[in-house]
């Protein structure tokens, strides 16, 4: 049995103009008594802009260092991008896509990822979704969340879900987010 990570993180992004934002994200991490620290820098750029009713693409990227012991040097250990597609479903809601690559380091290893969900408002203050997502060295991953907005400007979400063959591979978050 794998055992049990429990991690925490911290991450902001903020608009830079020409459609694009960028990311900060830390993490502290803990695995059969294992801690690791992670630091990710993330950006997203709006390659076509969704006009009201029409689908959107941008392109994700990134990279992600990693602090295996206190003290210890920080070593890349991770590359990525993905095309990411929104399209409005009508009275269904939005559909969202990605298709992705990452390299994990070291070792150069390449993996193909996918995802695809479906959003929906329920109401003024409530979103609820439904994704699948994976890639292909592992088995696929299904996952239920839920968004409260109860103002402008501020939402919580919270998020769960099971990996396909496992009893036991499992995920929770919870988050919120601060518009300004």
């Amino acid at each position: 049995m794998p055992p049990k990570t429990r991690a925490h993180t911290l991450q902001g992004a903020c608009g830079i103009g020409a459609g694009t934002q960028w990311g900060l994200g830390v993490q502290r991490s803990s695995a059969a008594g294992v801690r690791e620290r992670a630091l990710a820098l993330s950006g997203k750029t709006v390659l076509i802009q969704g006009a009201l009713g029409q689908p959107g693409i941008s392109l994700a990227y990134g990279g992600d260092w990693l602090q295996r012991a206190t003290g210890a040097g920080w070593q890349l250990s991770g590359l990525g991008a993905a095309l990411v597609a929104s399209v409005p479903a009508g009275a269904w809601g939005t559909v969202h896509a990605n298709l992705g690559w990452q390299q994990q380091r070291p070792g150069k290893i390449n993996t193909r990822s996918w995802a695809l969900a479906l959003e929906k408002s329920v109401n003024e203050q409530w979103d609820a979704g439904v994704e699948t997502y994976g890639d292909n060295r592992d088995p696929s991953w299904w996952g239920l969340g839920l968004r409260w907005t109860p103002t402008a400007g501020v939402s919580f979400n919270a998020a769960a879900a099971r990996q396909t063959g496992s009893l036991r591979a499992r995920s929770f978050s919870m988050g919120g987010k601060l518009d300004f």
